[in-house]
């Protein structure tokens, strides 16, 4: 059998209006057709304590080392597709899929079975260890027509502790 330790600590650091923590949103409708890979449009940040998600970018940047807790959702729609399409909700650290990842990349099977005509969502939560400077998009890993729809998607973001 085997065995996890559990007792891996992160130290907290108290709240204050100066903790990183951004939300970001697509306030622009972007219904054309996207490529494997691409960042994902988010163009506007309702809250971005610190500054540090660059909505031309579309990224945030780590002011400090430590322990930050992504989240993503994103409104798809599938022009063609069938049983053998797939669509993966993925962070990219530092322009990687594999950054910063133990086990490398994570792929997350949201969608598997992708069929056309059909609108989906691109969900994704990962908690990921940052170094001041790293910075963080979201994207999506595909193989089908794919049309992403704006003012439903977000991408959001906290320190956790260092």
């Amino acid at each position: 059998s085997q065995v996890f330790d559990c007792n891996v600590k992160i130290v907290p650091v108290e709240a204050t209006p100066y903790n990183p923590v951004f939300i970001g949103i697509q306030q622009n409708s972007y219904t054309t057709n996207f490529s494997s890979g691409s960042v994902i449009p988010i163009d506007t940040a309702n809250l971005n304590r610190g500054s540090c998600f660059n909505t031309s970018t579309y990224r945030f940047t780590a002011p400090w080392t430590g322990m930050y807790l992504f989240s993503s959702s994103t409104y798809l729609y599938c022009v063609n597709g069938n049983y053998t399409n797939y669509v993966h909700t993925m962070f990219w650290v530092n322009g990687g899929s594999n950054t910063r990842r133990p086990g490398g990349t994570l792929y997350r099977m949201r969608q598997y079975g992708f069929y056309g005509s059909y609108q989906h969502d691109g969900d994704i939560c990962e908690p990921i260890y940052l170094t001041a400077g790293d910075y963080v998009d979201v994207r999506y890993y595909f193989n089908v027509t794919l049309q992403i729809y704006g003012n439903y998607g977000f991408f959001s973001g906290a320190f956790l502790g260092s």
